[in-house]
């Protein structure tokens, strides 16, 4: 590589002035090399023009509602020059591509930032004015010389099964063959055959939770600036090991059966042909042909290089595929182990209603089971049920209410017609100040407690992960002082901030949209055989 330099990720944050980062997604147990034209760094203050956004979205496509343009108003749709402040205060992947932009001299050309919480497919009406904002900006850009853009990768519209990689296809379409397109995607994503042939290197989150993601997004900028200036000609290919696991143990850096393949991926990414080793464990509930595991390999020039390194990590994927299956309480039980623990709080965790999975977040089994053992000193968070918010804010605080809570499509189970007291009411917005470093609001739209026979069960108007304890403490219920709380998340991002609060874990088995008993489900679409829907 003539005047290449061979250096650590972290030392890449650096050298674009963003030690800051050191740290914070770049650990040293798992950085990765990557290579720098030392002559690039000397005169990166170019003049290149690079368009930029994002549109973001994971599809349930077992959850019985629909995604339409309301839930991108709730999180993020932004148009045009109101992407660009927004991007440089960012955190996320668009964060990352700002700052690169801003150290190598890139101007950027803004064109959408679309993101919703996981949930149903995309609606066909709000699909189309995203993509249609896109394609126009893109269309009225003039002369770009690269395209860098975020996806989730696990999006699903009413009108395709495979919407990145007709995004993809399009901006190709626009920009002509020899414009880089490089992606960053959230690394349970999926993707196509469409996708590989029409952009030029993605770049997924090697960590769970996705700690990396700005990182990503200077990574993707960075290469997309070297493929603009000619010194660099990637080649990719996509390997899949017909495996769909649920992602409940899916935790690197920090443990579960990715932990040792991302160590073989970083070795190998020390070879100076390699750009970036993507594995993809996939999103287990979305009913499409391009679903499963996959790798995404990016070499400069040598296919048969990165067709010999994917094949490999898949063949790693597929020996430790019975490692992904985790050990989950049927409910019942769960139930049962709470009340007999000496000393609370135990946390039962509803990993099938996770809405971080694109749930309802409205099952109410493990609810229906405190009852039936009679359960006294309990609290639920949450039942999403907007018309249950409504009833109670019209009867008032202090009110006896009659209502069918939970379940209210009848797709996973039945509702519980119960008489209950209106214990309070809020806007639900909530601070959440812990652990250190994670300052910030969380928003469940307009919120009630009810309460009955000693259960506090919190109802909302917005699916909502219940990650952090500060939901309960801003409906006056004090975790602490409780026997059971039930929590709609995963373990892995609620245990940081419920450490310090509950005496006890337990990972439930219950029904639900995102239960990873994945033989449950009726698929359709997905290529078969495909594990563990399939004995292999």
């Amino acid at each position: 590589m003539g005047e290449d330099i061979v250096v650590s990720r972290r030392a890449v944050v650096r050298s674009l002035g963003l030690a800051s980062l050191a740290g914070a997604g770049v650990g040293a147990d798992t950085a990765r090399l990557f290579y720098i034209p030392l002559k690039n760094r000397q005169k990166s203050q170019g003049s290149l023009r690079f368009a930029f956004g994002m549109f973001v979205q994971e599809s349930n496509t077992f959850c019985p509602e629909t995604s339409p343009l309301e839930r991108f108003q709730h999180g993020t749709l932004a148009l045009g020059e109101a992407i660009t402040p927004m991007a440089r205060r960012s955190g996320w992947y668009i964060g990352g591509i700002a700052r690169a932009a801003e150290k190598l001299g890139i101007q950027l050309y803004p064109t959408v930032a679309a993101a919703a919480s996981p949930y149903g497919v995309v609606e066909r009406s709000a699909y189309e004015y995203i993509t249609g904002q896109l394609y126009d900006r893109l269309e009225s850009a003039g002369k770009l010389d690269g395209i860098v853009f975020s996806f989730h990768g696990a999006m699903v519209s009413e009108t395709t099964m495979d919407p990145e990689g007709e995004i993809i296809s399009r901006m190709r379409s626009i920009v002509g063959p020899h414009v880089p397109i490089t992606c960053t995607f959230d690394f349970h994503c999926k993707v196509s055959q469409r996708m590989i042939e029409n952009a030029d290197a993605f770049f997924y989150n090697n960590e769970n939770p996705h700690v990396d993601s700005f990182d990503r997004g200077i990574e993707a900028t960075e290469v997309c600036f070297r493929i603009a200036r000619g010194e660099l000609a990637p080649v990719m290919v996509v390997k899949k090991p017909g495996m769909l696991p649920p992602t409940v143990k899916v935790r690197p850096p920090a443990s579960g059966p990715l932990v040792d393949i991302f160590k073989r991926a970083f070795e190998m990414e020390r070879d100076p042909r390699v750009v970036n080793i993507n594995i993809g464990p996939g999103f287990p509930w979305c009913d499409v042909p391009d679903a499963g595991t996959n790798v995404v390999l990016v070499v400069h020039r040598d296919r048969q290089l990165a067709e010999d390194l994917a094949g490999e990590l898949a063949e790693r994927l597929w020996r430790v595929r019975h490692e992904f299956i985790p050990s989950l309480v049927p409910y019942q039980e769960a139930v049962g182990r709470a009340i007999r623990a000496e000393h609370g709080p135990v946390v039962l965790v509803d990993v099938a209603d996770n809405p971080g999975g694109g749930t309802t977040q409205d099952s109410n089994w493990i609810l229906r089971e405190l009852y039936s053992q009679n359960v006294r000193d309990a609290a639920v968070a949450v039942i999403h049920q907007p018309e249950v918010v409504r009833r109670c804010i019209d009867a008032g605080v202090g009110t006896d209410v009659v209502l069918d809570l939970g379940c209210p499509h009848r797709t996973i189970g039945e509702p519980i017609h119960m008489a209950a007291r209106v214990k309070t009411i809020s806007d639900g917005v909530y601070s959440r100040s812990s652990p250190p470093g994670e300052d910030g609001y969380g928003n469940l739209g307009r919120a009630a407690v009810i309460e009955k026979d000693g259960i506090e069960i919190v109802v909302t108007e917005r699916t909502h992960p219940t990650n952090f304890p500060e939901i309960f403490h801003r409906h006056g219920i004090d975790p602490a002082k409780k026997k059971v709380l039930v929590i709609k998340t995963l373990q892995i991002y609620s245990e940081p901030y419920f450490r310090s609060v509950a005496r006890q874990f337990i990972d439930v088995d219950a029904p639900g949209q995102a239960s990873p008993n994945l033989k449950h489900f009726a698929w359709k679409n997905i290529p078969r055989p495909m594990y563990p829907i399939d004995d292999a």
